[in-house]
């Protein structure tokens, strides 16, 4: 059997990448499955790896780690240049420049004597590390079980993965929030300082609320009502109001998707009690409530809803562009309007629908947020098929709906996996309809296909 041979924009795609990035094989591995078509006996060959071995990885039984093995696999693949800098292998020809355009950060590494092992370890392919990487010094220098150093570095990791979210998604962050979850449990019983204690219960409520939210995000409604649970437990711990407010939110974002939107709705109407007037009200009335009510098709209390996000965040200073899905601050006044155009579309609001996506698309177009770029053109989509048929443009809807596609290609999630189905559904009375068989055919393979990580 002939080596394989990889085409050159394999190595451009975008989720490639992020697995290059990351050194997750596993990943990569899926990938030339998918879009090459390689199967673990070609890759086997191309690589020198056994059959067994490239099965073991591609399951996820076996980690890539070793310097040597990274090497191998790179060089039997014919990876280019730029991509052995992201993985930290110098290039082929150990050239020093980058092609050109691209960023300096992506100089070939040296290699470095490890301090203890004396194992050579290549230097980091990114000027800075993450949080991650610093939280895990932080921990192995700390001089106590808990102190505010160590609590300092957890509250900058949270920080950074609700940052990254939109950008990496769940598949990516959660397995490292699952470990830090799990290394911060015994501390909880750890004897601290009250206030030392209460900035830990409080740490750990997030990372469950955060897990919570990925479950929903990867289609695991159970796991994300259980660590909402556990969350809410936490936060009453803490005495934290906000963070119950927080959880609640989740809570309904989790049963709305589980499509029990009277349960969405009563979560929602409960958080509130917790929020007040504070900034998780916005996202609980818009976010909650309206959209619950909206798929219970009772127009007058999504108005309602809707108006109250509205004016309640007007008392607050404007969040700029689009806030992240996951933040435990306000939500933008584009989030909130990418809502509101969400819970219109269940009532067949047409022009409200199109007024609200208007409202906040060139905001969320320049914005790093791929799911709002799929779920605002998905919303706008619909309600052009759902128009009355002297309105209704069919032809735009389809392109929209195909840009949401391009848009989260490779980083699905089960929000934007619901809509297409959705929009399939209001498409179908448009049957008829030149390019409407083609389009659904196309948007089936899509859903079919395995994100491959």
């Amino acid at each position: 059997m002939h080596p394989l041979t990889v085409p050159t924009e394999f190595w451009e795609r975008e989720d490639v990448l992020r697995a290059l990035k990351a050194r997750d094989f596993k990943a990569l591995f899926l990938l030339l499955r998918r879009w090459v078509g390689a199967s673990q006996l070609r890759i086997a060959v191309t690589t020198g790896l056994t059959p067994a071995r490239v099965g073991s990885i591609m399951r996820g039984d076996h980690a890539v780690e070793k310097f040597e093995l990274i090497e191998r696999i790179a060089d039997g693949l014919g990876m280019p240049d730029r991509c052995r800098l992201v993985v930290g292998l110098a290039p082929r020809a150990g050239a020093t420049q980058v092609a050109a355009g691209e960023s300096a950060v992506l100089e070939p590494p040296k290699r470095i004597a490890a301090p203890v092992s004396g194992e050579v370890l290549p230097e980091m392919s990114e000027p800075v590390e993450t949080p991650a990487s610093i939280l895990a010094r932080v921990k192995g220098r700390s001089k106590s079980p808990v102190d505010d150093v160590l609590l300092d570095a957890i509250d900058l990791y949270i920080d950074d993965v609700v940052a990254r979210y939109e950008q990496d998604g769940p598949r990516v962050l959660a397995p490292d929030v699952v470990d830090q979850r799990r290394w911060i449990e015994p501390l909880l019983t750890t004897w601290a300082r009250p206030q030392l204690r209460h900035r830990l219960i409080v740490a750990a409520a997030q990372l469950s609320a955060l897990l919570s939210y990925m479950a929903v995000n990867l289609g695991r409604f159970g796991t994300a009502r259980a660590y909402a649970v556990e969350a809410f437990q936490l936060a009453d711990y803490a005495d934290d109001n906000d963070l119950r407010a927080w959880i609640r939110g989740t809570q309904s974002f989790t049963e709305y998707y589980a499509g029990d939107y009277r349960a969405a709705a009563r979560y929602a109407a409960d958080g509130r009690r917790y929020a007040g007037r504070g900034p998780q009200a916005v996202r609980l009335a818009v976010n909650g409530e309206a959209r619950a009510y909206g798929r219970l098709g009772d127009r007058r209390a999504v108005e309602v809803a809707v108006g109250e996000a509205y004016d309640l965040l007007a008392g607050f200073a404007p969040e700029p562009g689009m806030s992240s899905c996951i933040s435990f601050g306000l939500y933008s006044e584009a989030r909130v309007a990418a809502n509101a155009a969400t819970a219109y579309l269940a009532l067949g609001a047409t022009d409200e629908v199109l007024r609200h996506a208007d409202r906040c698309r060139d905001i969320v177009d320049q914005s790093a947020s791929r799911w709002s770029k799929s779920l605002v053109r998905l919303d706008m989509a619909d309600a052009l098929v759902r128009a009355p048929a002297p309105r209704a443009d069919i032809e735009q809807a389809m392109e929209l709906a195909r840009e949401a596609m391009r848009a989260c290609d490779g980083h699905r999630i089960e929000s934007i996996e619901q809509r297409t189905r959705g929009f399939l559904g209001s498409l179908q009375r448009w049957s008829r309809h030149r390019g409407v068989k083609d389009f659904v055919d196309e948007a089936r393979a899509w859903l079919d296909r395995s994100d491959g990580v």
